[in-house]
């Protein structure tokens, strides 16, 4: 069960978005997914309280994933509680305190999930990329107590020499 949720979850980052202004909807309500492939993972997401929608009728099923989007799913998985880390201002001058993501972004830095992009900047609107998708994920799943180890031979992707360093051993 624990393997078919991680899958969904990556199936859906891949293509799937939430918005800032994300409203509480139900899953019936949404108009924009009807026939769309991720159709029942969506649904499965918004009943989750994992995603909302960017409306009472729309999801925008696919809008690219950010880096806050993705780590807010990560966090609402966890059950973060926004209220109990609200003091993200403090860490990155391009998240604001009143921002959805703002309080799972200090959670996931916090527990060492994600981390800033430099200068002091976390890069909250930039698409999130497949190897810090996998990075948040390896991080997440280690913090949760899954064995995470793994020795996939890198040099079978055809891209092996582009991947960063922090990415290697998650993606393995």
């Amino acid at each position: 069960m624990r393997k078919r949720f991680l899958a969904i979850l990556l199936a859906l980052t891949l293509t799937v978005a939430m918005v800032p202004e994300a409203f509480a909807v139900d899953s019936g309500s949404i108009t924009d997914i009807s026939g769309h492939w991720a159709e029942d993972a969506i649904r499965w997401a918004l009943e989750g309280d994992v995603f909302k929608g960017v409306s009472e009728t729309s999801f925008q099923p696919n809008t690219p994933m950010t880096r806050g989007m993705f780590v807010t799913v990560l966090g609402r998985m966890a059950g973060v509680a926004p209220e109990d880390y609200s003091d993200t201002y403090a860490l990155f001058q391009d998240v604001p305190a009143n921002s959805y993501y703002a309080p799972y972004i200090t959670w996931a830095v916090r527990y060492g999930i994600a981390k800033g992009t430099g200068d002091g900047v976390f890069s909250p609107n930039a698409p999130v990329t497949r190897e810090q998708m996998v990075t948040f994920l390896y991080r997440y799943a280690n913090l949760a107590g899954e064995d995470v180890t793994g020795d996939y031979d890198l040099t079978e992707f055809g891209d092996h020499g582009a991947i960063h360093n922090y990415a290697k051993e998650p993606l393995a």
